[in-house]
């Protein structure tokens, strides 16, 4: 009798979890309807319990994502907690860093900019001047503050979008600090030289040397100075008369 039982019990849990299927493509016979039918929404479909008509609800607010609390307003918008532009980098400048902002300003800013910062990119030039990209070597863009040229990478400004949807923050910086490294590059003197610098002259041994043109194919080549010195000397002498 116990036997009996619990053969019975493995079969109403077979029927419970199962759907049958009877002979032949068929459907089959749901036992429980709901494990196969779940109430539920699918990504991007409409609902019509939400009064907007959208199944996909937007996070809560004041929602912060793991690892992006940003606290340092300085560092992520640009700006002091009165909104006001930040003059310095809040990065420390190495030359990781510059390097990391010439390949990133080279992909995102050159093409506009030029790869010298003076606004002479393809932009410009395939425009035929109709186009005119800021040039970043102007007195004014080099006296401004650092967070200006974040701000305006971040949000875009007049025909400029903004790119701060594609390049992270720190990323930013980077190009800000190479930004001020091609403005110092293409302005310096004598002066901004390290004292104590060795400073040598440039070499005139140096300098190249035009090669001289090679022969003609087929054409003989030139007397070296010794040869035309021998061919001289053994002139032949000229008939005497008779």
């Amino acid at each position: 009798m116990t036997r009996r039982i619990f053969i019975l019990l493995v079969l109403a849990s077979a029927l419970a979890g199962c759907g049958l299927r009877p002979a032949g493509n068929t459907t089959p016979l749901q036992v429980h309807p709901d494990m196969d039918s779940q109430p539920k929404f699918k990504a991007q479909s409409a609902s019509a319990f939400f009064a907007d008509g959208r199944s996909n609800r937007p996070a809560p607010l004041g929602t912060i994502a793991q690892g992006h609390l940003n606290e340092d307003d300085g560092f992520v918008m640009g700006k002091d907690a009165s909104g006001n532009l930040i003059k310095g980098n809040p990065v420390a400048v190495t030359e990781a860093l510059l390097k990391r902002g010439q390949e990133r300003f080279n992909i995102n800013c050159a093409t506009c900019h030029g790869q010298l910062g003076d606004g002479n990119g393809a932009v410009k030039t395939r425009s035929f001047g109709a186009l005119a990209p800021a040039n970043l070597q102007d007195t004014r863009l080099r006296e401004i503050a650092d967070g200006h040229i974040f701000d305006v990478i971040t949000n875009g400004i007049r025909t400029m979008q903004p790119l701060g949807g594609n390049i992270p923050v720190s990323d930013r910086w980077a190009i800000v600090a190479y930004v001020r490294a091609l403005q110092r590059s293409q302005s310096t003197n004598i002066k901004d030289v390290p004292a104590g610098t060795d400073i040598k002259a440039a070499d005139p041994s140096s300098s190249p040397v035009s090669a001289a043109p090679s022969p003609a194919v087929g054409s003989s080549p030139a007397a070296s100075p010794a040869s035309s010195g021998a061919a001289s000397t053994t002139k032949t002498a000229a008939p005497t008369k008779k």
